[in-house]
């Protein structure tokens, strides 16, 4: 909250804003609020929404009281005012010439505001007029009373939209328990309001609006009722809100709802917010929350509860809020959760020409205070370009609020040395490093990766949130699971034994990612797994068996490009012969299968992908037939049902896209997987290489068994493929 205390004691309407400057601060604390001024306009409404949704929302008995003068230039104005008086006309006319207060005209919400304020007694309205002809009603006075005293805001500015924005006019700020004088002028000034409200002056007349005045208003009031509102207050509350929206564009904060729905956090939210804040690593650190868990939303939460805090605590309040994604299509959906919380943020992907002069001037508007606050969303291949980085390293260290969405890719090299100075640091990730894997690919460099994460975002913050709590907590939908084993031919077998052999001795010889022999041995046998032989005709059985009836909103994942590289860049440069043959097969056998599919890979380009993203939602094709893209962030709920062709053997991956499918949506009861395992041939049965191929299927297969709902029928046929190669599967771990 603010302090009344730190507000200045003169302020310039030219160089302020006294809506969020000075009128907020002290309408959050008011329990009344007087106001006389000579000249009034509905503009003056607009101009301190923020301050009037603040004073009358926090309470149905509140009120407001303004005593202002009526636009009188001339003698003849004089007596045609007197004279409307004296016959009972409406006087609106000669009170606010700018507004037109029409039945059929309602289109200026400061027109609306204005008479649903006077209609429901929200505002009591009296005009005020010299007696003398040659003399002109000319206060500007505000008067408030707060938890911690009476205030006075007084001097030259008008309300008027030019008198609270752009005129050289000044209001003086007096706080009646600073000291004797500043007493003695409050009451002076609310002394004299008093005398005016009570028609007691004969020097000032003082008249409340006639009786046609307020039908006039009624009339509006009544017209327009039974379309706009179902109650007064509630209609009236929703203005107010529009206005502060309207004002606060860019400004962090926290819905009331969002789509329509009441919006509060759930309790995982809460508590590992609360964790963030009282962290010992000051408000840095990892959110290990499961995929649909609301990671995004509790990151926007956390920027809006530090960005109020800031403006409480700082005379100059400067945040600069950047949140980084791995791809274009994640970023999209970023804004529109942005959007919820009213922030615009500069979108920081496709040709630098699009974004970097409005990141530029955002930036100079905040090192020069014009602006408090700049939202940017950035791709991790922006982030790392010189130019943005030149930009954004202009801003103070302690400015600087960073959120890393799937943060997992950030412990590479490239990008661990492009992440910025901040602050604040949120990394987000429902698997934020791999613990006890024992591929050949994941081993050598996570414990770098772990350390690289805990240095810059600091350690996992409350407790982890994983699948099984969210399923649990009704978050996440359950879903079946359906185990197919693929037994590789004779060769393909082979072949797998040989790059097993060449890719041992490289590990006795070097054990890094230098090593270019191990690296290419790895992405060999890799691809054996990937393009099984099998996979094909097995899809084709079950896609022909006619089992599935409801098509729509099914994904197929398939080969995932350059085999144990951590580039982001590969996602859209990746055009590897292997892997997009496999994914035309599959595509062929899909549609083969009376299937309508796209596929839906980095190599479309972002409007590509949008709108086949949206046929997609619409159901006008059935499947994505998808490489890596969406394995990640995308929030697709409507997805029911997963074939997973192809998975490498990091637990990230099919945590991940295990979650893509059980997000919750209208009419979605459970959702279905269909994961292919890959197995040797039984000639090869014996071999180190091959238990431990079939070992490690199996344990992402347990993985998905654990919290599957045929999970008793699924265990027997994992059961059965392990004692088929000598083990036994509860041994697996």
């Amino acid at each position: 909250m603010h302090d009344l205390d730190r507000l200045e004691p003169v302020y310039f309407p030219h160089r302020a804003n006294l809506d969020k400057d000075l009128f907020l601060p002290i309408a959050e604390y008011s329990t009344k609020f007087d106001c006389m001024s000579g000249y009034f306009t509905g503009g003056f409404l607009k101009e301190i929404a923020h301050s009037l949704s603040c004073y009358l929302s926090s309470s149905s008995d509140k009120k407001m009281r303004f005593i202002i003068g009526p636009r009188l230039s001339s003698d003849s104005d004089i007596e045609a005012f007197e004279s409307a008086i004296k016959q009972k006309k409406n006087l609106f006319p000669s009170l606010f010439p700018g507004l037109e207060l029409t039945v059929n005209n309602l289109q200026n919400n400061t027109t609306k505001m204005l008479c649903y304020l006077i209609a429901s007694n929200r505002l009591e309205l009296k005009i005020a007029y010299m007696a003398t002809p040659d003399a002109i009603f000319h206060p500007k006075t505000y008067l408030f009373d707060t938890h911690k005293g009476s205030v006075a805001v007084a001097g030259g500015a008008n309300a008027t939209k030019s008198g609270m924005t752009s005129n050289g006019d000044q209001l003086t700020l007096t706080r009646a328990w600073r000291n004797e004088d500043a007493k003695q002028t409050y009451e002076i000034l609310q002394a004299e309001f008093d005398l005016l409200w009570s028609g007691k002056d004969d020097k000032i007349l003082c008249e409340a609006l006639n009786e046609s005045t307020i039908e006039h208003i009624k009339k509006i009031n009544s017209s327009t009722s039974d379309k706009e509102k179902n109650d007064i207050e509630e209609y009236i509350k929703n203005i107010i809100k529009g206005l502060k929206e309207e004002f606060l564009v860019g400004i962090p904060i926290i819905p009331e709802e969002i789509n329509g729905n009441k919006f509060s956090m759930h309790k995982h939210q809460e508590d590992v917010l609360r964790a963030w804040f009282e962290s010992p690593h000051d408000r840095c650190g990892l959110f290990k929350l499961a995929t649909g868990a609301g990671k995004t939303i509790t990151a926007l939460c956390g920027v809006s509860k530090i960005f109020h805090e800031l403006q409480q605590t700082q005379i100059q309040t400067k945040l600069l809020f950047i949140v980084a994604v791995p791809y274009i299509t994640l970023a999209e959906q970023w804004v529109k959760d942005f959007q919820n919380f009213n922030m615009r943020p500069i979108k920081c992907y496709g040709q630098k020409s699009s974004w970097d002069h409005d990141l530029t001037g955002h930036i100079n508007s905040l090192l020069a205070g014009a602006t408090e606050f700049v939202a940017v969303i950035v791709v991790n291949n922006t982030l790392r370009s010189s130019s943005f980085q030149k930009t954004i390293k202009r801003v103070r260290e302690e400015d600087v609020f960073f959120v890393g969405d799937e943060c997992h890719r950030h412990s590479g090299d490239s990008m661990y040395k492009s992440l910025p100075s901040a602050a604040y640091k949120i990394g987000l990730s429902a698997t934020p490093y791999n613990e006890g894997d024992e591929t050949e690919e994941d081993s050598f460099d996570e414990g770098l990766a772990k350390e690289r994460l805990t240095n810059y975002y600091g350690k996992i913050v409350g407790e982890p949130y994983g699948l099984d709590d969210a399923m649990r907590d009704g978050i996440l939908c359950e879903y079946n699971y359906y185990i197919h084993a693929i037994y590789l031919s004779e060769a393909e077998s082979e072949n797998y034994m040989y790059w097993s052999r060449q890719i041992g001795r490289q590990i006795n010889i070097k054990k890094s990612k230098d090593n270019t022999l191990l690296q290419k041995a790895i992405r060999e046998r890799n691809k054996i797994v990937a393009n099984a032989e099998g996979k094909l005709s097995k899809l084709n059985q079950i896609l022909a068996s006619s089992k599935i009836k409801d098509k729509l909103h099914t994904l197929f994942y398939v080969g995932e490009g350059k085999a144990g590289s951590d580039d982001d860049d590969d996602l859209y440069r990746d055009n590897s012969v292997n892997e997009t043959t496999q994914l035309q097969e599959i595509s062929k056998v899909v549609e083969r299968n009376g299937w309508s599919a796209s596929k839906f890979t980095a190599q479309e380009n972002s409007s590509a992908r949008k709108d086949v993203m949206s046929l997609f939602l619409q159901g006008k094709i059935d499947a994505l037939v998808s490489m890596r893209v969406l394995d990640e962030g995308i929030d697709i709920p409507k997805c029911k049902r997963a074939f997973i062709l192809a998975s490498s053997r990091n637990s990230r991956q099919f945590i991940q896209r295990r979650g893509r499918i059980l997000r919750k949506h209208d009419g979605k009861k459970e959702a279905y997987v269909y994961d292919f395992l890959v197995l040797p041939h039984l000639n090869y049965r014996e071999t180190e290489a091959s238990i431990k191929l079939v070992r490690n299927e199996i344990k992402r297969a347990k993985n998905f068994i654990d919290m599957a709902n045929n999970k008793i029928k699924c265990q027997k046929i994992a059961a059965n493929i392990c004692e088929e190669f000598n083990f036994d599967y509860w041994s697996v771990r």
